[in-house]
C-alpha cells in the first residue's frame, strides 16, 4: 500500500512540476515577446519624433525667410543661427532617412525624399529671381510631409 501511495504522490509531484515549467516558460516567452515590442515602439516614437522636430526647423527656418526677404531686414545673428539649424536638420533627416529605415514606414522614406528634392531645387521662374515662390514652395512642400508623416505615424504607432 505504501508504494502505492508513493507512487500516487510521485506521479502528482511530476505532474506539478511539468506544469510549473511549462507555466513559467510560458510567462517567460510573453514577457520578452511584450518587451521586445515596447522597445521597438519606443524606437519608432523617437524617430518618428525626431524627424517631425526637424521638419519644424525646417519650416520655421523657411517662414522666418519669407518675413525676412518681404520686410527686407538685413541678415543678423539670428538668421545665422536659424541657417546653421536649418543645415543641421536637412543633414539628420537626409541621415535618417537611412539608418532607421527598417523601423518607419518606406512611405516615410519616400516622402522625405520628395520633400529634400523639392526644396534643393529652383524652378526657372525661382532661378530668375522669384525668391519669395521658392520659400512659399519649400514651405508648403514640407507642411504638407509633416502632416503626412504624422497620419503615417500615428497608424504606425497606434
Amino acid at each position: 500500500m505504501t508504494n502505492v501511495f508513493l507512487e500516487i504522490n510521485f506521479l502528482e509531484l511530476l505532474l506539478n512540476l511539468i506544469l510549473a515549467t511549462s507555466v513559467s516558460v510560458l510567462t517567460a516567452y510573453l514577457t520578452l515577446k511584450h518587451f521586445y515590442k515596447k522597445e521597438i515602439w519606443l524606437r519608432k516614437e523617437k524617430i518618428y519624433s525626431q524627424i517631425i522636430n526637424d521638419l519644424v526647423v525646417l519650416l520655421d527656418y523657411f517662414n522666418k525667410e519669407y518675413d525676412s526677404v518681404l520686410s527686407f531686414n538685413k541678415v543678423g545673428e539670428d538668421e545665422f543661427n536659424i541657417r546653421k539649424e536649418y543645415d543641421r536638420a536637412k543633414r539628420e533627416i537626409e541621415k535618417l532617412r537611412y539608418t532607421a529605415g527598417y523601423l518607419i514606414k518606406p512611405e516615410v522614406n519616400k516622402l522625405l525624399s520628395k520633400m529634400i528634392k523639392e526644396i534643393s531645387n529652383m524652378n526657372i521662374e525661382e532661378r530668375q529671381g522669384n525668391y519669395v515662390g521658392y520659400l512659399d514652395r519649400a514651405s508648403e512642400s514640407v507642411d504638407e510631409t509633416i502632416k503626412k508623416i504624422i497620419e503615417i505615424a500615428d497608424k504606425d504607432l497606434n
